[in-house]
């Protein structure tokens, strides 16, 4: 091929990548800029036909020079297509291979005199040369366009694809009109941005948990005495919750069975909850492991509560389940054609309004009350902040509502253990933290230990009052060396 032609097809190859590079890998762009490029290679082939069709040249050939009029004439739209092409109108791409082996044939059969100059131009560009480089730029356009990972890059590269199937040519000059498709494209975009996602979410999701991975090794070797602490409290704690309730179900008294059955129920719940603090203070999310701590303190509160009293109370606790129940049943009744969901059966709920009016009946109206289990003649304020008061563990109420800030959507919630006191307000914390974990280390422990003892102090005996001083060793262990991590940070910092 002349270098001539190869150069100038090499210019508008690379002016055509740099353009692709600008944009997300994206198929419909690159096939797009390949059938332009491939339209411009053609167009030359054709056009320097045009070109070589002179008076001399058909004399050369023994033909009249009128024949230029007539071919011209007969194939005027495709010149008009050729010079439009080769004056870098991307928009047209109607020359192709196949345009151009209908032009070769109708020369051929229309003005074969002229079909020898087809061949010399052919012959000059060496056309089996020049298939064999379009299939080399074929597979080149291929490699261009960034990471479809860079998301606010596929954003635009998935308008401009949309502005490409729905107009037919890229907008050069008008890539703000993109911003106009957008709406109605959006349907399409968004789907191309999850197909990008879906593509390459192993890469993406490798990298990020690389990531995480090496921060959550470097966060458990600072934090591991503590942390290895916590987690032996928690094993410690159900093994010996599994051994005494076993004791207790040969020996316990008719007379105690509500509240073994509760306190149990509470323990398990208890061990559940702390092993997902365990996780949570692993991977960083202090905030997460301090709002779960909220649920050990109400069960700690309660547990003591039961402990107290005599087993009726115990019992009225583990039947106001219903009550709950029938109100979530309410609730979901009220909403379940909005959420497109089936509606209960009414016989199920006329079950449980009857056993909540069976109950209520038993009990009283204030039964139907959140806190309605709580009897009114022991405890006239039925709620929670009064039963703490009860059973002397309102002294957590701070850190009760300090961990509350990160269950609800109130501004308050904005202010995260993972930040110390100096970043608050120049930080905003959307992963895990170094930082933050003494806090709900520490009360987890405390409440767990606190549960715990409640199960063991059910028909005490000397094995779980030894097991009770074990644990209490555990906690003080375990706040005193979160808070030398914490303070080592912090020092760290200053």
């Amino acid at each position: 091929m002349s270098n001539q032609f190869y150069d100038q097809f090499d210019g508008v190859f690379s002016a055509i990548t740099k353009v692709l590079n600008n944009y997300s890998s994206s198929e419909v762009l690159q096939d797009y800029f390949f059938k332009t490029f491939e339209s411009f290679v053609y167009s030359n082939l054709i056009n320097n036909f045009f070109l070589n069709l002179t008076p001399e040249n058909l004399e050369d050939s023994g033909l009249s020079s009128d024949y230029i009029a007539k071919i011209n004439h007969k194939y005027e739209k495709i010149r008009k297509d050729v010079t439009l092409v080769i004056n870098a109108h991307f928009e047209i791409r109607s020359v192709n291979p196949a345009s151009y082996s209908e032009f070769k044939h109708g020369i051929k059969k229309d003005f074969p005199q002229a079909f020898e100059l087809i061949s010399e131009v052919e012959k000059q560009f060496d056309i089996e040369e020049l298939e064999r480089y379009l299939d080399a730029k074929a597979g080149e356009i291929k490699k261009t366009g960034k990471s479809r990972k860079d998301f606010s890059s596929l954003l635009i590269t998935s308008a401009v694809e949309a502005y490409v199937k729905d107009r037919g040519y890229f907008p050069f000059q008008d890539l703000d009109k993109v911003i106009h498709i957008i709406p109605e494209a959006l349907p399409t975009i968004s789907e191309t941005i999850a197909e990008g996602i879906r593509q390459n979410i192993n890469d993406f999701l490798d990298e990020r948990r690389q990531l995480f991975q090496a921060l959550e090794e470097r966060r458990y070797l600072r934090w591991q005495e503590p942390l290895d602490l916590f987690e032996s409290l928690i094993a410690f704690s159900q093994e010996v919750g599994e051994k005494h309730k076993k004791k207790l179900d040969k020996s316990l008294l008719n007379t105690n069975k509500a509240k073994f059955a509760a306190l149990v129920k509470i323990h398990v719940r208890a061990c559940r909850t702390s092993n997902e603090i365990l996780t949570l203070l692993k991977a960083g999310y202090p905030d997460g492991a301090f709002a779960r701590w909220r649920t050990l303190n109400e069960l700690a509160v309660v547990s003591f509560f039961l402990l107290d009293n005599d087993d009726t109370v115990s019992e009225r606790y583990l039947e106001h389940d219903t009550v709950l129940k029938c109100k979530q049943a309410r609730e979901y009744q009220d909403y379940c054609v909005k959420l497109n969901y089936p509606p209960i059966d009414k016989k199920v709920l006329d079950i449980l309004k009857n056993e909540q009016d069976r109950l209520c009946k038993k009990y009283g109206d204030d039964f139907k009350k959140d806190w309605g289990w709580v009897p009114s003649k022991i405890l006239p304020n039925q709620n929670f902040r009064a039963l703490a008061e009860r059973v002397n563990l309102d002294h957590l109420q701070p850190f009760f509502r300090w961990s509350s800030a990160a269950v609800h959507g109130l501004s308050r919630g904005f202010c995260s253990l993972g930040l110390t006191a100096d970043s608050q307000d120049d930080t905003l914390l959307c992963g895990p933290s170094n930082y933050g974990l003494a806090d709900p280390l520490q009360n987890a422990s405390i409440s767990l230990h606190q549960i715990t003892f409640c199960l063991l102090d059910l028909q005490p005996d000397f094995e779980s009052l030894m097991e009770s001083l074990v644990i209490d060793s555990f906690v003080e262990e375990i706040g005193a060396k979160a808070v030398a991590v914490q303070k080592g940070i912090e020092n760290e910092e200053a």
